[in-house]
């Protein structure tokens, strides 16, 4: 889920946010016209969120989390055209959520970035057997 936010307005999602994340990218990379995010939101379980997803309830929607692993300023998204990399980007937000509040319900999604197909192999092939 992409989610499109202007410099200094809340995250436009189903729970109510700081704009401390735009405000933080703002001052690394300036968007004149707001920056485009892309994650999910999920519940602090399975249950949680399919609960909250299913239902209309602005309420049982605010319970969730958005975990960002991607955003790109709307310019450049829109241009399709940005000169930064996957790497670096995901090391932009990382470190803007990472000055969040704790109590923010936007949060790192964590990933791993994987460069090539043959690191995601490896990477397949090392989780294939985990119990």
């Amino acid at each position: 889920m992409s989610e499109f936010i202007q410099p200094g307005a809340v995250l436009q999602n189903q729970f109510k946010s700081d704009t401390a994340l735009v405000n933080l990218i703002q001052k690394i990379i300036p968007s004149t016209y707001g920056y485009v995010f892309d994650g999910e939101n999920f519940g602090d379980n399975f249950s949680e969120t399919q609960q909250a997803k299913g239902k209309k309830s602005i309420e049982q929607k605010q319970k969730l989390n958005y975990y960002v692993f991607d955003f790109m300023p709307y310019e450049m998204w829109i241009n399709e055209n940005c000169p930064l990399t996957q790497t670096q980007r995901t090391n932009i937000i990382r470190q803007a959520i990472d000055n969040l509040d704790k109590n923010s319900k936007i949060k790192n999604a964590n990933g791993r970035l994987l460069n090539n197909e043959q690191e995601a192999n490896i990477f397949l092939d090392s989780i294939k057997n985990i119990d």
